[in-house]
C-alpha cells in the first residue's frame, strides 16, 4: 500500500473526528470531558475508519489492515497531541490521562478487524 495514501487517509479520518468533536464542543456545548461526548466521538472514529479500511484502503489480510490502523493511531495521538494545547487549553498531561484520548485512537485498531473481507471456501 502506498505510504502518502495511508498518511493522507490517516489525516482524514483525524479531520473529520476533530470536526465533529468541535462541533459538539462549540455548537453543542458539551463538556468535552463528559461521558456522551466520548462516546460520540469514538464511534465517529469507529466509524469513518472502517469505512475508509474498507472501501478506500481495501487490505488484502488482516495484518495490512492492522498496519495501517496502528500508523493511523500514531498520527490520530501525535495530532492530538500538536493540537491540545494551542487549540483546546487542554496540557499534554491531562490528555495523556484521559481514557477517552485512548479510546477513540484505540478503537481504530478494532475497526481493522473488521474491514478485511473474508473469503470463505463452500
Amino acid at each position: 500500500m502506498k505510504t502518502l495514501k495511508i498518511l493522507g487517509f490517516g489525516l482524514i479520518n483525524y479531520i473529520v473526528r476533530f470536526a465533529v468533536g468541535g462541533a459538539l464542543f462549540m455548537g453543542a456545548k458539551m463538556n468535552p470531558t463528559g461521558f456522551w461526548y466520548g462516546f460520540i466521538l469514538t464511534a465517529v472514529a469507529f466509524v469513518v475508519s472502517l469505512l475508509l479500511l474498507k472501501f478506500v484502503m481495501k487490505p488484502s489480510s488482516l495484518s495490512e489492515s492492522l498496519r495501517v490502523a496502528f500508523i493511523w493511531v500514531i498520527m490520530c495521538l501525535a495530532l492530538d497531541a500538536a493540537t491540545a494545547k494551542p487549540i483546546v487549553q487542554v496540557d499534554l498531561g491531562f490528555l495523556f490521562t484521559e481514557i477517552q484520548t485512548w479510546t477513540r485512537s484505540l478503537i481504530i485498531l478494532v475497526a481493522a478487524l473488521f474491514a478485511v473481507k473474508k473469503n470463505f471456501v463452500t
